[in-house]
């Protein structure tokens, strides 16, 4: 059961990820592709840490499992490593 779902999930991903990448050629080979907007990133990932942090701290006090909250701290971590791995762009604007 499990090795069906893993395989049907992994053939649903690279799927998306061919799709992605066909729109991003054509979008390129038009003209109208845009750069990306980091500074959005930056500030997401802020808010998701803080978010996050607050939802472990809280679940830390309360005795309940803070392993819940992970994905959301890790997911503002990396939001806010790629903001600020692109502080060029962050500059320009």
């Amino acid at each position: 059961m499990i090795d069906w779902l893993l395989i049907s999930i992994a053939i649903i991903l690279i799927v998306v990820g061919i799709l992605a990448l066909a729109l991003l050629w054509m979008k390129k080979k038009e003209g109208t592709y845009k750069e990306l907007n980091y500074h959005v990133f930056y500030i997401t990932g802020i808010a998701i840490l803080f978010i996050g942090l607050c939802f472990m701290v809280i679940s830390l006090l309360l005795d309940y499992s803070f392993i819940v909250n992970i994905p959301l701290f890790t997911i503002g971590v990396v939001y806010l490593v790629i903001g600020l791995s692109n502080k060029n762009t962050l500059k320009k604007k």
